[in-house]
């Protein structure tokens, strides 16, 4: 596994609770504005000041809406990194699994480690970007830089695995 799934339990909870706290104050905002409009001149003065509560707590629970999302792609991220047998995945081949842009990824894999969601795997953004994934609870779990016995390019693979050349798609052991 590649994400924590402690983590993602307490942050779950955490934004349902924050969630319902946000969608309770837009309701009320949004009554006392449709209340100055109606009735109530008294909830008219107030008028701007529910105006920049209903879009202050509007905005906050798109923002929690958002990082539930990035959750969801968290599932997604180690669905197909558990599938993986070469010990990494280059950034653009993600990228097309998931049909988005290497920089869309790249963010989400960056708040997914900032977050602690994502674990057993480092982001590489030097001249091959690709994510380096560490084998969770083994002792085979180390990465080994060698040299291609075929266009001399250095490789750095999981140990154990075989690995194709991502230069001249030679099958290296």
């Amino acid at each position: 596994m590649y994400i924590d799934e402690e983590k993602i339990d307490k942050l779950l909870k955490s934004l349902k609770i924050k969630f319902f706290i946000w969608a309770f104050f837009v309701v009320i905002s949004v009554y006392g504005i449709i209340s100055g409009f109606t009735e109530n001149s008294e909830l008219a003065d107030n008028m701007v000041t529910y105006i920049q509560f209903t879009v202050l707590f509007s905005v906050l629970a798109y923002l929690n809406f958002r990082k539930s999302n990035l959750i969801k792609s968290a599932y997604l991220y180690n669905n197909i990194f558990v599938h993986d047998a070469y010990g990494y995945i280059r950034l653009s081949e993600l990228a097309s699994k998931l049909n988005k842009t290497n920089y869309s990824v790249t963010k989400e894999i960056e708040k997914l480690l900032k977050l602690k969601i994502l674990i057993n795997i480092s982001l590489e953004l030097g001249s091959s970007q690709k994510i380096m994934l560490n084998k969770p609870n083994s002792s085979d779990n180390l990465n080994e830089s060698i040299e291609c016995p075929y266009c001399g390019a250095k490789i750095t693979k999981r140990s154990g695995f075989t690995v194709k050349c991502e230069y001249c798609d030679s099958e290296i052991k």
